[in-house]
């Protein structure tokens, strides 16, 4: 005959072994300390949570009024002058970064001089655009994306705000905690021209954008435009990153440039934009 299972084979479940006994501090005074530091960690995250609450909603007139508060500051941008370093990430190839200096005006002209990865050229007077190696002497040329607006190129709300009556629908300007406590107002547009939906996060605090998101009909997101780092310069809050992410046939590309030594509103003399190219440069059209 088998002789009987053992306790612990009898039984499928096997009872929970006694948890260690917490040992207490002998000095009642250090657990005082410890347990009144954790109490003021506490009451300071609730007097940050209430002082960074979201203020009372605003009715939709005062909502529209702060929206376009918004799009007039960053139209007051009339040129800039920055050093830039550019990361662009496209599917398939490896991160390049880019340094460089870039120009543009308010008349949509604008100019790139890189010196990394190489010395190149990329500059459009609003008519022609143009990408040229001076080492190779090889440029290249098309003609100027025909744009809506007259920005220098990094106004989130370029053209918006003039069509709010005819082409925009404006709604929402309710608020919404962003980042660290951080009240910003959340809008919603849709484009009647083209159909698509575009929700801008705005913070009233500065009057800048902080993020904004273009989708198609079907809410696929096409665009994500994200604005960080603000910096008061000459009275306008620049961003010093601004992070693009964009939807294409390929994939998902990428494109975060930081800017440093800004200059907005300066003189832009129109030698800036012309074009100086030896002889013996060879042309080509884009996409040839």
């Amino acid at each position: 005959m088998r002789p009987p299972p053992d306790r612990e084979e009898a039984c499928p479940i096997k009872p929970p072994r006694p948890k260690k006994r917490l040992r207490y501090h002998a000095d009642s005074e250090y657990n005082r300390t410890r347990t009144m530091r954790h109490l003021t960690t506490f009451r300071s995250v609730l007097a940050l949570a209430a002082l960074f609450a979201p203020p009372p909603s605003a009715s939709a007139d005062e909502a529209t009024a702060l929206f376009r508060a918004v799009a007039r500051e960053h139209a007051r941008i009339s040129s800039i002058d920055a050093d830039i370093t550019q990361y662009i990430s496209e599917p398939g190839r490896p991160r390049e970064i880019f340094k460089g200096r870039y120009r543009a005006d308010a008349r949509g002209r604008f100019r790139i001089d890189y010196t990394v990865p190489s010395r190149q050229v990329v500059r459009s007077d609003g008519r022609v655009f143009e990408w040229y190696y001076p080492d190779d002497r090889l440029l290249y040329y098309s003609e100027a994306p025909k744009s809506e607006g007259k920005g220098p190129g990094f106004n989130p709300l370029e053209g918006i705000e003039e069509g709010l009556e005819s082409r925009f629908t404006l709604s929402g300007g309710g608020w919404r905690l962003y980042g660290f406590f951080r009240p910003v107002r959340v809008y919603h547009l849709h484009d009647a021209k083209t159909g698509l939906d575009i929700e801008v996060r705005a913070d009233p605090s500065i009057k800048a954008v902080i993020e904004k998101t273009v989708r198609d009909r079907r809410g696929y997101e096409l665009i994500r435009e994200s604005y960080r780092g603000h910096r008061d310069v000459g009275g306008v809050f620049f961003p010093s990153r601004v992070s693009v992410t964009t939807r294409t046939a390929r994939g998902i590309t990428s494109n975060v440039t930081d800017y440093a030594r800004v200059i907005l509103n300066g003189p832009m003399p129109d030698a800036v934009f012309r074009a100086d190219y030896p002889r013996t440069v060879t042309r080509r059209r884009l996409g040839e």
